[in-house]
């Protein structure tokens, strides 16, 4: 998969994980999903930004994160977001 394809599907599965957090309430599936979607769209992320450190692919891969951190807050899980969140600083 290119770097193209990647990005792509990065923004698709941040859509998801936007949607799915607007949403006032998640049935258990939904919620495997939020989880699914946040690091889908971190790993593709990752791999089209490799190479290429420039400001948007850092800040897409920033944005990814805060939305794992985010998702697991949102489920409740904050030991998984504070794991996470450390990983990060």
């Amino acid at each position: 998969m290119d770097k193209k394809a990647h990005k792509l599907m990065a923004e698709h599965a941040m859509g998801k994980v936007k949607d799915l957090l607007a949403k006032e309430y998640l049935s258990e599936k939904e919620e495997l999903t939020l989880i699914h979607h946040a690091h889908s769209a971190r790993m593709h992320y990752g791999y089209s930004s490799e190479g290429n450190e420039d400001e948007e692919s850092l800040q897409n891969i920033k944005k990814a994160d805060d939305m794992i951190v985010e998702s697991y807050t949102r489920l409740g899980l904050e030991d998984a977001a504070l794991w996470y969140g450390k990983r990060l600083i």
